[in-house]
């Protein structure tokens, strides 16, 4: 696969709302496996910068949890994350948040692209990850939510190597 072909199906994954849904996942997860690039020559001095074990989040929102979905994007900003967990708040009933650890050597593709610092990964080769699960709070008015995460609600799961 040439420079060109792999940015054009980068960027459309990339760019697209909930891509899950549009593209097959296991054969999404194939094309990061297979394709030849880490990152594109602007995301360099960004991914150069990564620790040897990085740090990763994950924000996700649904009103039933799906286990086809194969959660790859993933971000080095706990920030970015909490937005795309938050985001739907008021039409959806649960959001997760959840912070991972990966070898640099596993990511499969980096891109700064929109500034979310975003990391796609197979979530087998995670080292580590724990989920912080929110729930609205029983008089939430859905159009003004203002529900979050409760950092004390922690589960853990551990994918020790």
């Amino acid at each position: 696969m040439n420079l060109k072909t792999a940015k054009l199906i980068l960027d459309e994954y990339t760019l697209a709302e909930f891509p899950m849904k549009l593209f097959n996942p296991n054969l999404l997860l194939n094309f990061f496996k297979k394709q030849p690039f880490k990152y594109f020559e602007e995301d360099k001095d960004k991914f150069d910068e990564l620790p040897e074990i990085v740090e990763v989040w994950r924000g996700e929102c649904y009103d039933k949890y799906n286990e086809d979905i194969i959660p790859m994007s993933w971000t080095t900003n706990q920030r970015v994350a909490k937005f795309f967990a938050l985001r739907f708040r008021s039409l959806h009933k649960c959001w997760t948040l959840t912070k991972g650890f990966i070898n640099k050597k596993d990511i499969l593709f980096f891109t700064n692209a929109r500034s979310e610092h975003e990391v796609i990964l197979d979530p087998k080769k995670l080292l580590y990850q724990s989920t912080i699960s929110a729930t609205h709070e029983p008089d939430c008015k859905r159009a003004f939510c203002r529900c979050s995460f409760d950092m004390k609600n922690i589960r853990h799961l551990e994918r020790l190597k």
